[in-house]
């Protein structure tokens, strides 16, 4: 009975807090935040209502608003809420306030296909979400991305002669390739649509991968 009353404590709290700061979805939030509010992030969930509000207000249009109050859209919004929570990152947050703006605003995928998509964010780490762009870029554009982002998504050269440490980064690094593979998120493409380039510093066998069309929708919810 304690700890339930603790929760609608901090529920209170963020409803106090957002309604007079948020002007578009101020009102609206503080009726559906409930009592799950996990490891009282409440900081992290204010920075995602934040962020969310403000991706609403260039919508230029209220339709949403019917919708916000709904059991489907409380359910992703709860959902979300507790992924906010536990971002570390601004990238993560900007990321979950688009998939529920998209959410509110677009109308070509039902609920649980939105679902579907707030899930698999929540099973990837920014590396790996950064990946997934670099995978749906081709050429010019796939290397300048590369390059914006070389201290992350470089690969590590590793030959039999590499050091334990340099060996075991290779090893996770793969690792998020798979993942994304495994997700569906990404595919090896065909020996015949590989690109007439070495692999040189930066572009080791990024190459030969590509996002799927789920991996292109996930990335197109996210802003």
């Amino acid at each position: 009975m304690q700890i339930r009353s603790n929760r609608t404590d901090i529920a209170v709290s963020i409803a106090k807090r957002i309604v007079g700061a948020l002007p578009v979805v101020g009102a609206l939030a503080a009726e559906v935040i409930g009592t799950f509010i996990p490891n009282q992030r409440i900081d992290r969930i204010e920075n995602l209502l934040l962020r969310l509000d403000q991706k609403l207000a260039s919508v230029g249009t209220e339709d949403w608003k019917n919708k916000f109050q709904s059991p489907e859209f409380i359910d992703l919004l709860e959902d979300g809420m507790v992924q906010g929570s536990r971002a570390l990152s601004d990238e993560r947050r900007d990321y979950l306030a688009s998939l529920l703006k998209n959410s509110l605003t677009q109308s070509d995928l039902d609920h649980f296909q939105q679902k579907r998509l707030l899930g698999l964010l929540s099973e990837l780490n920014d590396i790996e979400v950064l990946l997934l762009q670099l995978f749906s870029l081709s050429g010019m554009l796939r290397q300048s991305f590369m390059n914006k982002h070389a201290e992350v998504l470089t690969p590590p050269r590793v030959v039999p002669s590499s050091p334990p440490e340099e060996i075991d980064r290779g090893a996770v690094y793969d690792s998020y390739k798979n993942h994304l593979v495994q997700l569906g998120l990404i595919r090896p493409k065909r020996k015949a649509e590989l690109p007439e380039f070495g692999e040189e510093p930066g572009m080791v066998r990024s190459h030969r991968y590509e996002a799927t069309d789920l991996g292109r929708l996930l990335l197109r919810y996210i802003g």
